[in-house]
């Protein structure tokens, strides 16, 4: 798999990851009660250390709540960590993230991800979904701008590793959802 590809696969799998959390607290929300305004931050980022590949995830919401979310593959074990204690991203700077590391469940040890800053890297974009969700229909519409995250690492057995983060915006999104059915 080329690193482009690694990369795409990657985004899909946050981005969906990103929805499925926010999927529950959508659904249930009080339909047709107006918008909700929903503001953070999602970063996506890569890196390769001694014997180990890793994937980060930090994702800020103001709505949903913060994760970030580390998952390290070596050749015979994938370890996976998340923590809530945000938020992450403050005034240009990402703060040091400490994570606890589980493989099928035992403790496997932890990750740090430190010394990274971002800036905005380009004019605000227009995002739009729509979705249906059985019972509601979930309208997002908003901005996402998109920001260059430089200097972010994690530190894993000793090992610290550079992170490539292709994707790394800003959002501001209006949130309506409404029964199926109802006018407005």
């Amino acid at each position: 798999m080329t690193y482009r590809k690694l990369s795409q696969a990657i985004t899909m799998v946050a981005l969906g990851a990103a929805a499925l959390i926010a999927i529950p607290a959508a659904a249930s929300a009080e339909p047709g009660t107006g918008a909700v305004n929903e503001q953070g931050y999602l970063v996506e980022c890569i890196g390769a250390g001694d014997g180990y590949t890793a994937r980060v995830s930090l994702y800020q919401n103001s709505l949903f709540g913060d994760e970030t979310a580390v998952f390290i593959e070596t050749a015979d074990s994938t370890l996976t960590g998340d923590t809530t204690d945000g938020p992450f991203l403050t005034d240009g700077t990402i703060d040091d993230i400490t994570v606890n590391l589980f493989e099928e469940g035992a403790a496997a040890g932890s990750a740090t991800v430190s010394g990274g800053s971002y800036v905005v890297s380009d004019e605000p974009t227009r995002f739009r979904e729509v979705r249906n969700e059985g019972e509601v229909i979930v309208i997002v519409v908003g901005t996402q701008t998109p920001l260059t995250v430089e200097g972010l690492t994690l530190d894993y057995a000793g090992t610290t590793t550079a992170l490539e983060c292709d994707t790394a915006f800003a959002f501001d999104y209006t949130r309506i959802v409404r029964r199926i059915g109802t006018p407005g």
